[in-house]
């Protein structure tokens, strides 16, 4: 039986930093699909990084 409470707080930490890098770049672009965090794209110096996460939290 996996441990859900594990992952969950995983998730929400995977969250949190690609959102505080988002909000530190110069050009930033969050998508919210159907209230739910679904695809964060990350441009900084010059580079531009995707994280994609299949992640449970709700955008409030």
């Amino acid at each position: 039986m996996f441990d859900h409470s594990y992952f969950e707080s995983l998730e929400t930490t995977i969250y949190e930093k690609a959102i505080k890098r988002t909000r530190n770049s110069t050009h930033s672009i969050l998508n919210k699909s159907n209230s739910f965090v679904d695809f964060i794209t990350v441009y900084t110096n010059g580079t531009h990084n995707n994280i994609r996460m299949t992640v449970h939290i709700l955008c409030t």
